[in-house]
């Protein structure tokens, strides 16, 4: 076999595989990438004989597409049975309790680690050999009988209760058992972990009413999944004692004398969210809240921060930032008086989709600002646009050149069209650029598939993955209090799914530069010289041919993540901006 037709097979298994096991979300991207590499290969080859670039890589492989669509499929109903919440997703942990899928007559067609040692389970085993009672064998069979039948319309029988027994544990597990609807090749049996949601609001309520910190909430949550230290320090990369001395000080603020007493006030606050979810409101952050009723009925959130009455700046966030600024951030703003106004884009957070094409999306997201503006009785401002919301930002001005003063992109993306711009970025981050530019059918595949992982307590893993070739970054992600920031950033992001990245990812690896260049506002570039996603020295290049009204300022020694380890480089950038445009 040679290594292109190894590198396909192994493919093939990992796509099955990270639908069910979210953790293996990383070697499922080493095999998407070398399959990538080995196409770009071929494609390569194609442009030397031609002189053209192709520009497209998977969806000329109509097995690969039907593999990714079958699994697509199946990441698809388990996305349906897990919630975020606001402390870490939440959701059954699959790496470390039992997983199986069961088909029409019994048979067990996949496990994972867990199932298997539990179980004792191999490619031959049936439901037969489980070790449950009668009554519980009985429910288990009833949904098998059910997996013929069309289940494509109408209400899907309830989940049956499980009591399972496993390898050397002296008390049972309790699993749930449910049909997972396939349209192309037969229904299937889902068994796995019974774990409870986390309600929303729920990590806010510990904070104000308990004073516990966001790595607190975090634990809380995976305490009232069932976790043990042990299991707690393993999903969140930690030291066991370190986990340990976390529960004495959670136990202490909350007044509980144990760890049954922990999960008893946990419940009973969830069960408390779930009725009367106003209970978990802020009356101070709530202050600060603002949503607009738009012309097509969609409201717009957006946050505000700093001084009441100072400069405003509109700030349009990125990918993965989300609008929780940092403390010290909002210290800067307030003490050199700005006032930030932070609108939530379509498909993040808990704004509300807009109807339209992907195309037009920030021309339509400028028109909602306008109308928050106008809402707010707001003059003209300046914009910051941070990550890949530095589209939004130089969009804004060309849909409305007379509501805006000046321009500070912050990490700022810039158009990335060709192999060389995707050169010198970070491993991950350029394998889900080559794929929205070469195959973006495809796309919506893995960006599902990444936020599975998260979803499913591998967000650490997830964020470091993006920065583990950055130092700089590398070190912002290790402190607890920026990592926690950063977490809640991505939550935000993923809250609705993956659509929110497949739009901008289609911006991204397109030519947007008529959108910079159809406005003439001043310009202000703050960048991180060792940057993994957007190249400083092709920002150099950028931004060099727009020297009339751009200026940039690279930081050395400085990453993406500048807005977290350097605020107040941020804010005297916006006052240099607000000296041009007086």
């Amino acid at each position: 076999m040679t290594d292109a037709a190894d590198n396909r097979a192994r493919l093939i298994e990992s796509i099955y595989r990270i639908a069910l096991e979210p953790q293996t979300f990383d070697q499922f991207m080493g095999q998407w990438g070398s399959h990538i590499n080995d196409r770009l290969d071929e494609l390569q080859a194609l442009q030397q004989e031609s002189g053209k670039w192709p520009g497209r890589v998977a969806e000329e492989d109509p097995e690969i597409a039907r593999h990714f669509e079958i699994a697509s499929q199946l990441l698809e109903q388990m996305a349906q049975h897990v919630k975020p919440g606001d402390g870490l997703p939440g959701g059954a942990d699959r790496r470390t309790s039992p997983q199986m899928l069961v088909d029409a007559a019994g048979r067990i067609v996949w496990f994972n680690g867990a199932a298997h040692r539990a179980f004792q389970l191999n490619k031959s085993s049936t439901v037969e050999s489980l070790e449950m009672d009668a009554r519980h064998r009985k429910a288990l069979k009833r949904l098998c009988d059910k997996l013929d039948s069309d289940l494509s319309t109408g209400a899907l029988p309830r989940p049956a209760v499980l009591m399972m027994q496993a390898e050397g544990e002296d008390r049972p597990l309790h699993l749930q058992a449910r049909i997972m609807p396939d349209r192309t090749d037969g229904n299937l049996l889902i068994i796995q972990k019974i774990a409870p949601d986390w309600p929303d609001g729920i990590a806010r309520m510990l904070i104000e009413d308990f004073n516990l910190s966001a790595a607190e909430c975090a634990i809380c949550e995976l305490i009232a999944e069932g976790n043990g230290p042990e299991q707690i320090a393993e999903l969140r990369g930690s030291a066991v004692g370190t986990v340990r001395t976390q529960l004495k000080k959670i136990m202490a603020k909350t007044g509980s004398r144990g760890q049954v007493e922990l999960v008893r006030l946990l419940f009973s606050l969830m069960r408390m969210v779930e009725h009367h979810p106003a209970a978990a409101g802020s009356g101070d952050r709530g202050q600060r809240v603002v949503r607009v009723q738009l012309a097509d009925g969609r409201t717009l959130p957006a946050e505000v921060h700093g001084a009441p009455g100072g400069t405003p700046v509109v700030f349009f966030h990125g990918m993965l930032d989300g609008i929780n600024i940092t403390v010290e951030m909002e210290r800067h703003l307030t003490a050199s008086g700005f006032r930030l106004i932070c609108p939530v884009r379509p498909w993040f957070g808990a704004s509300e989709p807009a109807p339209g094409p992907v195309e037009t999306a920030p021309e339509r997201f400028a028109a909602d600002v306008g109308a928050l503006l106008d809402h707010l009785g707001t003059g003209p401002v300046l914009a910051l646009g941070h990550m890949a919301g530095s589209l939004y930002a130089f969009a804004f001005a060309q849909a409305m050149p007379e509501r805006v003063r000046g321009i500070l992109s912050v990490s700022g993306a810039i158009p990335l069209v060709t192999p060389q711009d995707f050169a010198a970025m970070s491993s991950r981050q350029r394998l889900v650029a080559y794929t929205a530019r070469y195959a973006p059918k495809l796309l919506p595949f893995v960006l599902r598939a990444g936020i599975s992982q998260m979803m499913n307590g591998g967000q650490r893993r997830f964020i470091r993955s993006m920065y583990e070739e950055t130092p700089p970054d590398l070190a912002v992600v290790n402190d607890p209090e920026h990592f926690e920031r950063i977490a809640a950033g991505h939550r935000f992001s993923v809250r609705q799914g993956h659509r929110a990245f497949e739009t901008d990812s289609h911006h991204m690896v397109a030519d947007w530069s008529a959108r910079i260049d159809a406005s003439s506002v001043p310009v202000r570039v703050l960048h991180g010289d060792a940057d993994p996603a957007v190249n400083p020295d092709a920002v150099r290049r950028f931004f060099a041919r727009r020297a009339d009204r751009a200026t940039v300022t690279m930081l050395e020694g400085s990453g993406q993540l500048i807005v977290y380890h350097n605020p107040l480089e941020v804010v005297r950038q916006l006052v240099a901006l607000r000296g041009q445009t007086a």
